[in-house]
């Protein structure tokens, strides 16, 4: 028998192995013609470890792969500075809160609103207060304002009872 078909039935005998399922295990074949007679003698090798290649291939990656430098735990964030809350009790103090243009005049304002609509249906009280439709929150801010400054006399009041006073005053319910 010549080499090419020792190669060949050497090829097949790998295809074999391959297709029973020995792909895990490294195998090598040698074959020999003695006495007119093909003898042919596979060895396995240790099984193939996905684990041991892939760490003998980072072995090779490593020395051109920089080191990551541990990195310094960073300090905590600082908080926030927080706003200075201004405390809003009589009209005198809603109105320098409001010409300081701080967003704390609107949302108390609202907050007022809100509360006095509760009080009013919680009691079965009508309403006192009848915005028309699409009044903004910025005009009535401009109602409250112009109220305070008509009647300086009252902003020693309650900051809630000013800002209703003024409402009530502005847009009365007509029914």
């Amino acid at each position: 028998m010549g080499a090419r078909l020792v190669r060949q039935i050497a090829a097949i005998a790998a295809l074999l192995l391959l297709a029973s399922g020995a792909s895990a295990q490294e195998t090598e074949t040698e074959c020999q013609t003695i006495g007119g007679v093909l003898k042919c003698k596979s060895t396995t090798k240790q099984p193939y470890n996905d684990a041991d290649a892939i760490q003998s291939g980072m072995n090779l990656v490593r020395p051109y792969v920089p080191t990551p430098r541990p990195q310094e735990p960073s300090p905590p964030p600082e908080p926030a500075p927080r706003a200075q809350s201004k405390q809003i009790a009589t009209g005198n103090d809603l109105m320098a809160v409001c010409e300081s243009k701080d967003p704390a005049c609107l949302t108390y304002i609202q907050g007022v609103l809100d509360g006095f609509t509760v009080a009013t249906e919680i009691n079965d009280l009508g309403p006192r207060v009848c915005l028309p439709e699409g009044v903004t929150r910025g005009q009535t801010l401009d109602v409250i304002l112009a109220e305070m400054k008509r009647s300086p006399e009252n902003r020693h009041w309650p900051a809630a009872a000013v800002v209703m006073y003024a409402l009530v005053k502005a847009f009365p319910c007509t029914k």
